[in-house]
């Protein structure tokens, strides 16, 4: 997991937020890599694109758990 400091819109503070890398989200969501990238594409699964990669929340990870029932 990747902790980063994001400036809130909201207001002049600053928040913490908690990103799961892909290898990380992977074996959260329980599923292989070719699925992840898949629901990635597909719009299933929603996140962070940084640089060449990307990063997700637990809010989206728990988002397409919930979907998935």
């Amino acid at each position: 997991m990747i902790q980063l400091t994001v400036p809130c819109p909201h207001d002049s503070g600053t928040h913490e937020i908690e990103f799961f890398e892909p290898v990380d989200a992977r074996y959260y969501l329980g599923v292989h890599e070719v699925t992840m990238n898949r629901w990635r594409l597909e719009g299933y699964l929603r996140g962070h694109k940084v640089g060449r990669g990307y990063l997700y929340t637990q809010e989206q990870l728990d988002e397409t758990l919930s979907l998935r029932k």
